[in-house]
């Protein structure tokens, strides 16, 4: 059955982008050349020797089942010439092992025989999994088996692996390795944002969800879990909204964090959100440019860690008015201080000659400032330890800054 399965929606494969900084265990990276040719041109004559090997000196099950579960993660490749309808997939187990290339039947099986064969009980669980081409607009989604993963028993309790999805990613119409152990003994309750099993059972969770209860909830990828996010509130995959809205979130202190909105069409929509925090709570507001349905993207990333930031939630919103405000463009040393903005939050604001607009921001600095048309009023430390004061506004740009030493620093601007 999972051979009809994997045809289904295998670009389920992986959302997830290459951002993790994880490494293959050594084991599984360093296998004697003899022993590991051997066992790629005959597995089932040189499975137990290779097994043998690989584990040699290791005692531990979970560490096992980390060397067996990496091994297959880096040397077998998704199929996507054969997805695609292009090449014959291979599914036989000793095959996949052959030619190092399959769909997640085949991943499964290679995982299933080494555990089996390293004496660890497993099983294969088939289901339905969210991924790559996951619509959060299309309707009900209906339960159609498309994907497998596994379970395995560790200290007597069952753990779950997507061995597939830790194996790499799929861009356009190519497989990308990208080893990450973002589904490798992940917890149930957070397995089941993107995995449901044919058999219930295999949630691991009681009371079990039912297929409704899963198709309403949001997106979450391993990434979300990963860098220690949650969710304050449990929201829906698709949430109503007025013409402005608003998300709380946790968010760990050295975690970085930035939201997109864009229609269905494809628009993004400039300054139409911003995330704040206090602690680690933290909050995305969001102003809806027009009435309609939009998707809202986090995108989140370790302050330390170097390139571009992974995309780890979706969240669908409805909203039922537009309005023309606009949040402020915020600057690198907003979200390196953990600055915040308290009021205003967006524009447009009130301008005229008398027309004075209250200010006050949190900012972990001596001196907070507003410049408007080239002229600057300073804010004062309130009770509240906040920065605040009445500004004239006259004009566009108007922009927030600190001062730090001799230099000032912009963090946010009214464009």
């Amino acid at each position: 059955m999972l051979r009809s399965i994997s045809f289904f929606l295998f670009l389920v494969l992986l959302l997830a982008l290459p951002t993790n900084a994880q490494s293959p265990h050594p084991n599984a990276l360093n296998v004697p050349t003899g022993i590991d040719s051997k066992f790629r041109s005959d597995p089932e004559k040189n499975l137990t020797e290779f097994v043998n090997t690989i584990l040699k000196g290791i005692t531990s099950d979970e560490e096992k089942i980390r060397i067996l579960h990496d091994w297959t993660a880096v040397n077998i490749r998704y199929d996507v010439e054969g997805y695609f309808g292009n090449s014959k997939i291979v599914y036989n187990t000793f095959d996949v092992i052959k030619t190092g290339k399959s769909v997640c039947e085949g991943y499964c099986n290679v995982l299933e025989l080494l555990l089996t064969t390293a004496g660890i009980e497993n099983k294969k669980v088939p289901g339905y999994a969210r991924g790559y081409g996951f619509d959060i607009f299309a309707g009900n989604e209906k339960f159609e088996s498309n994907h497998a993963w596994t379970a395995v028993k560790l200290n007597g309790e069952w753990e779950l692996i997507d061995v597939t999805w830790n194996s790499g990613f799929i861009d356009g119409i190519r497989f990308v390795p990208n080893y990450s152990l973002g589904y490798f003994l992940i917890s149930p309750e957070k397995f089941v944002y993107t995995h449901f099993p044919e058999n219930s059972e295999w949630q691991l969770i009681s009371p079990p969800h039912s297929f409704e209860e899963f198709s309403n909830m949001p997106y979450l990828s391993d990434r979300f879990f990963a860098l220690g996010l949650d969710l304050i509130n449990k929201p829906a995959r698709i949430l109503d909204a007025g013409a402005e809205f608003k998300l709380d979130i946790t968010i760990p202190k050295d975690i970085l964090i930035m939201a997109k909105l864009e229609d269905l069409d494809g628009n993004s929509y400039d300054k139409a959100t911003i995330t704040q925090r206090v602690g680690e709570k933290g909050t995305v507001y969001i102003v809806f440019p027009k009435k309609g349905n939009f998707i809202l993207t986090l995108f989140a990333k370790h302050k330390d860690e170097t390139g571009s930031y992974s995309g780890v939630a979706d969240f669908g919103l409805k909203a039922s008015a537009g309005s023309d405000a606009k949040f402020p463009m915020l600057f690198k040393k907003f979200m390196e201080f953990g600055c915040r903005l308290i009021s205003p939050l967006t524009k447009p604001f009130k301008m005229g000659p008398d027309q004075m607009v209250d200010f006050e921001f949190y900012a972990p600095v001596e001196e907070v400032g507003v410049e408007c048309d080239e002229l600057i009023t300073m804010l004062t430390k309130n009770t509240a330890g906040n920065f605040a004061g009445k500004v004239k506004i006259t004009s566009y740009p108007v922009r927030v800054f600190m001062k730090i030493g001799d230099r000032l620093q912009f963090f946010c601007s009214w464009e």
